[in-house]
């Protein structure tokens, strides 16, 4: 772990574990405080979108066209400067913040972290975002 880059694909991936055991020890009802969890449900071709980022009441369709946007646009410089590293950003990026926006949603549920932390811990994932993406941009990664 001797470099940001490195330490922010860590990040990511221990998020994507944390949220997939989420995910399954909601789904398997396992807990009684699961049928009065907010947002978790069956998936199906209606929630689908809602259920793999945690937003609801059409931020996730906002969610959907932005990162439509940001993909069209790495793809497109991309191709101007001859280089993968954009798109590589892009996923990157997109794999990042959509477990961090789900993984949030899991902690919040029961209110037992205080939100004050929810938000440090945000702050600390942006800046460790912020240096991954200097790494790629630097091929210190």
């Amino acid at each position: 772990m001797n470099t940001f880059f490195r330490l922010a694909l860590y990040f990511t991936f221990a998020m994507l574990f944390a949220t997939i055991i989420g995910n399954l020890v909601f789904s398997t009802d396992a807990f009684e405080t699961v049928h009065t969890a907010p947002g978790y449900q069956d998936i199906n071709e209606t929630n689908a979108l809602s259920q793999l980022t945690g937003l609801s009441g059409g931020m996730e369709s906002v969610w959907l066209i932005a990162t439509t946007i940001a993909g069209i646009t790495a793809v497109g410089i991309s191709i101007l400067v001859h280089n993968v590293v954009p798109i590589g950003i892009y996923l990157f990026g997109e794999v990042f913040w959509t477990s961090y926006i789900k993984l949030s949603g899991i902690l919040s549920v029961g209110g037992f972290i205080p939100e004050e932390m929810l938000i440090l811990a945000g702050v600390g994932m942006t800046m460790l975002f912020i240096a991954a993406i200097v790494g790629m941009f630097t091929g210190s990664g």
